[in-house]
């Protein structure tokens, strides 16, 4: 969704921030209330940050982020569903772009940043009461 930032082919598509962050927050909700209704357990997870250096938008991108994470655990615990904080995991000294060396794009993790991930969740699921399964091997 918040690429929607970028449109450069059609200035009159381009969205502002909170309007972005509200549809983000009112998709959530209603995949929650749903999941609910049907008796699914839920796990929220934080956007991630990012650090796209040719984008002019990466600052507003990642404040959006912030501001979007926030609301989500906040979903999560109105709804008591469990909350995976990627990004306070991933996250630079600033608080808001990504840490260097998580992903070669400044968007996508690559395996270090993955297995920040891996690790983020399995401690989530274990406070959560959840064990993980373990794989053959």
């Amino acid at each position: 969704n918040t690429w929607d930032l970028d449109i450069w082919w059609d200035a009159s598509q381009r969205r502002e921030p909170q309007e972005i962050e509200d549809e983000i927050v009112a998709d959530l909700t209603v995949m929650v209330r749903m999941a609910r209704e049907h008796g699914i357990a839920v796990a929220l997870c934080g956007m991630l940050p990012t650090d796209v250096p040719f984008n002019g938008n990466t600052a507003a991108r990642n404040a959006l982020i912030l501001r979007a994470n926030a609301r989500i655990r906040a979903l999560a615990a109105e709804h008591g569903a469990m909350y995976v904080d990627y990004h306070s995991r991933l996250v630079a000294n600033d608080g808001q772009t990504l840490r260097g060396g998580l992903a070669d794009d400044g968007l996508h993790p690559h395996v270090q940043g993955y297995r920040i991930m891996a690790a983020t969740l399995l401690e989530a699921l274990g406070e959560a009461g959840i064990g993980a399964i373990k794989g053959r091997g």
